[in-house]
């Protein structure tokens, strides 16, 4: 299993309009960690798994700290990234355009 990152797994579940532009302002994202069961407990985010877990306790309390660190801001900087097509795109993060992350299953 892959593990999730903040940038990585944004591709899946996050388009590339929804990132703060210079002069065209930020949109507001939501995101949903979902906990699984496939011959063990892992979180997902869009396709890519967690680590897996022993039990979905673990899991669960796992997606919800990579929930909460979504909201976390960060410096502004450039960020690359390859959408599902194979295309990459450089896009400006302001740091403080954090997406709104929840965790369900």
């Amino acid at each position: 299993m892959t593990r999730p990152s903040r940038y990585r797994s944004a591709p899946a579940t996050i388009s590339a309009s929804t990132f703060a532009q210079p002069g065209k302002g930020c949109r507001a994202v939501k995101i949903h960690y979902t906990v699984e069961h496939d011959g063990g407990w892992a979180y997902k985010l869009g396709d890519v798994f967690s680590e897996a877990f022993p039990d979905r306790a673990a899991a669960l309390t796992a997606a919800k700290r990579a929930a909460a660190e979504q909201h976390v801001p960060g410096e502004a900087a450039y960020i690359e990234y390859q959408d599902e097509a194979g295309r990459w795109h450089t896009e400006f993060s302001a740091g403080d355009d954090r997406p709104d992350a929840d965790v369900t299953g």
